[in-house]
This record gives structure tokens, C-alpha cells and sequence, in this order.
């Protein structure tokens, strides 16, 4: 049971490190987009 408990909490964790990258690449693009209507 702890090793499920283990396994669990690093793939929550590897789910936001993937989310927090999303969202950068999201602000990415989008200030891109800005850069480029300028």
C-alpha cells in the first residue's frame, strides 16, 4: 500500500511539473502573438 501511495504522489507531481510547462508554452505563444500584430 505505501508503495502505491509512493507511486501515486510522483505522478501527481510529474502531472503539474506537465501543467506548470503548458501553461509556459501557452504564455509563450501568446506573447508571441502579441509581438507579432505589433
Amino acid at each position: 500500500m505505501k508503495n502505491l501511495d509512493v507511486f501515486e504522489v510522483r505522478r501527481v507531481n510529474l502531472k503539474t511539473i506537465i501543467d506548470q510547462q503548458f501553461a509556459g508554452v501557452q504564455r509563450g505563444l501568446a506573447a508571441n502573438q502579441i509581438l507579432v500584430r505589433v
